[in-house]
């Protein structure tokens, strides 16, 4: 039977606010890019960056001088692997704070 990854997702600021999203683990970071978006509730209007362990993965191939890996490339059980497992989320539209990811479990669908 498919598993499916549960993610909380929680907005860094003085009153953080978290989200529990569901995702397939070999979705693209895109598909989790959107999930991201509508549990936020913002209107995807700027660039964005994942990032873990010194790795910058996004939708730019540039960030300045820095360099910044296809998202399109990045499954979502590569970034995450093990429970746990976080990164961190920036949505450059809007000048919204930080974005943290933790992977919670593995669940089953429905």
């Amino acid at each position: 039977m498919t598993k499916l990854m549960q993610l909380e997702v929680t907005l860094e600021s003085d009153t953080p606010r978290a989200h529990r999203i569901v995702v397939s683990p070999s979705a693209r970071l895109p598909k989790l890019h959107h999930a991201i978006q509508d549990a936020m509730g913002w209107k995807d209007e700027g660039m964005h960056l994942f990032h873990r362990d010194g790795r910058l993965i996004g939708n730019s191939d540039r960030e300045g001088d820095l360099f910044v890996e296809d998202e399109r490339a990045v499954r979502v059980d590569h970034l995450l692997a093990e429970p746990d497992d976080e990164v961190t989320y920036e949505y450059c539209g809007g000048g919204h704070p930080p974005v943290s990811i933790r992977f919670e479990a593995f669940v089953r669908p429905g």
